[in-house]
Protein backbone atom coordinates (compact mmCIF):
# COMPACT_ATOMS: atom_id res chain seq x y z
CA UNK A 1 0.00 0.00 0.00
CA UNK A 2 2.24 2.61 1.47
CA UNK A 3 5.68 1.21 0.54
CA UNK A 4 6.06 2.98 -2.44
CA UNK A 5 6.32 6.44 -1.43
CA UNK A 6 8.39 8.30 0.60
CA UNK A 7 8.30 9.11 3.96
CA UNK A 8 8.23 12.84 5.99
CA UNK A 9 9.60 12.61 9.49
CA UNK A 10 7.58 15.30 11.15
CA UNK A 11 9.49 17.00 13.89
CA UNK A 12 7.25 19.25 16.79
CA UNK A 13 7.82 21.95 18.21
CA UNK A 14 6.73 24.76 20.70
CA UNK A 15 8.50 27.86 18.33
CA UNK A 16 9.06 27.85 15.11
CA UNK A 17 11.71 30.26 14.92
CA UNK A 18 13.97 28.20 18.39
CA UNK A 19 13.12 25.22 16.26
CA UNK A 20 14.57 27.12 13.08
CA UNK A 21 17.70 28.52 15.47
CA UNK A 22 18.43 24.91 16.07
CA UNK A 23 17.74 23.03 12.84
CA UNK A 24 19.27 25.19 10.72
CA UNK A 25 22.06 27.47 13.11
CA UNK A 26 23.32 24.60 14.90
CA UNK A 27 22.83 21.44 12.48
CA UNK A 28 23.16 23.30 9.24
CA UNK A 29 19.91 22.40 7.32
CA UNK A 30 18.65 24.71 4.74
CA UNK A 31 14.83 25.09 4.57
CA UNK A 32 13.61 23.50 0.98
CA UNK A 33 9.98 24.67 1.54
CA UNK A 34 8.08 26.89 4.18
CA UNK A 35 4.06 27.20 3.80
CA UNK A 36 1.87 27.71 7.53
CA UNK A 37 1.75 23.95 8.27
CA UNK A 38 5.51 23.93 8.46
CA UNK A 39 9.02 24.27 7.20
CA UNK A 40 10.18 21.36 5.43
CA UNK A 41 13.84 20.39 5.23
CA UNK A 42 16.29 17.78 2.80
CA UNK A 43 18.49 15.52 4.76
CA UNK A 44 20.34 13.32 2.66
CA UNK A 45 17.68 11.38 0.01
CA UNK A 46 15.11 12.26 3.10
CA UNK A 47 12.95 14.79 4.23
CA UNK A 48 11.59 16.18 7.56
CA UNK A 49 9.09 18.41 8.41
CA UNK A 50 9.09 21.32 11.84
CA UNK A 51 5.81 22.34 13.02
CA UNK A 52 4.05 24.31 15.85
CA UNK A 53 2.62 22.31 18.41
CA UNK A 54 1.71 22.59 22.21
CA UNK A 55 2.57 18.74 22.77
CA UNK A 56 6.43 19.14 21.37
CA UNK A 57 8.84 17.24 22.88
CA UNK A 58 6.25 14.79 24.65
CA UNK A 59 7.72 11.88 22.87
CA UNK A 60 10.25 10.25 24.93
CA UNK A 61 11.74 8.09 22.40
CA UNK A 62 13.99 8.98 19.32
CA UNK A 63 12.29 11.14 17.18
CA UNK A 64 14.43 10.65 14.23
CA UNK A 65 17.78 9.09 13.02
CA UNK A 66 20.70 9.41 10.81
CA UNK A 67 22.27 6.87 9.30
CA UNK A 68 25.98 6.38 8.22
CA UNK A 69 26.92 4.16 5.97
CA UNK A 70 29.99 2.38 7.01
CA UNK A 71 30.85 4.86 9.89
CA UNK A 72 31.81 7.57 7.28
CA UNK A 73 31.55 11.00 8.43
CA UNK A 74 29.93 9.72 12.24
CA UNK A 75 33.06 11.01 13.95
CA UNK A 76 33.26 13.86 12.26
CA UNK A 77 29.60 14.93 12.72
CA UNK A 78 29.69 14.00 16.25
CA UNK A 79 32.88 16.57 17.05
CA UNK A 80 30.64 18.61 15.16
CA UNK A 81 27.90 18.42 17.87
CA UNK A 82 29.87 18.45 20.68
CA UNK A 83 31.60 21.64 19.09
CA UNK A 84 28.00 23.15 18.97
CA UNK A 85 27.76 22.21 22.97
CA UNK A 86 25.61 19.50 22.29
CA UNK A 87 25.12 17.21 24.90
CA UNK A 88 25.06 13.76 24.10
CA UNK A 89 22.35 11.68 25.94
CA UNK A 90 23.11 8.03 27.63
CA UNK A 91 20.64 5.45 28.67
CA UNK A 92 20.04 2.10 30.41
CA UNK A 93 20.59 -0.44 27.62
CA UNK A 94 18.09 -2.60 28.44
CA UNK A 95 18.77 -6.41 26.73
CA UNK A 96 20.26 -4.19 23.72
CA UNK A 97 24.17 -5.12 24.86
CA UNK A 98 26.83 -2.47 24.43
CA UNK A 99 29.07 -0.01 25.84
CA UNK A 100 29.00 3.97 26.27
CA UNK A 101 32.02 5.57 26.02
CA UNK A 102 32.01 9.40 26.27
CA UNK A 103 28.58 9.58 25.34
CA UNK A 104 29.26 7.01 22.30
CA UNK A 105 27.56 3.58 22.35
CA UNK A 106 29.11 0.81 20.89
CA UNK A 107 27.44 -2.47 20.11
CA UNK A 108 28.61 -5.82 19.86
CA UNK A 109 28.57 -6.04 16.17
CA UNK A 110 30.82 -2.78 15.81
CA UNK A 111 27.70 -0.13 14.71
CA UNK A 112 28.15 3.02 16.55
CA UNK A 113 25.33 5.68 17.71
CA UNK A 114 25.02 8.56 19.68
CA UNK A 115 21.68 10.37 21.09
CA UNK A 116 21.01 14.06 21.88
CA UNK A 117 17.75 16.24 22.01
CA UNK A 118 16.37 19.43 19.76
CA UNK A 119 15.27 22.84 22.55
CA UNK A 120 12.04 21.02 22.78
CA UNK A 121 13.09 17.87 24.08
CA UNK A 122 12.93 15.86 21.00
CA UNK A 123 15.47 13.23 20.70
CA UNK A 124 18.00 12.54 17.46
CA UNK A 125 20.10 10.22 16.58
CA UNK A 126 23.26 9.37 14.58
CA UNK A 127 24.44 5.74 14.21
CA UNK A 128 26.75 4.10 11.86
CA UNK A 129 25.04 1.24 9.59
CA UNK A 130 26.39 -1.24 7.04
CA UNK A 131 26.64 -0.43 3.64
CA UNK A 132 24.16 -0.82 1.49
Amino acid sequence: MLKSYDAITSIAVKDLEVGRAFYEGTLGFEPEMEDPAGIVYKAGASRFMMYQSTFAGTNKATYMTFGFPGGEGFDDEVTGLRAASIALDTFDLGPMPGAWVDGVLTMEDGNRGVWFHDPDGNILNLTTVPEM
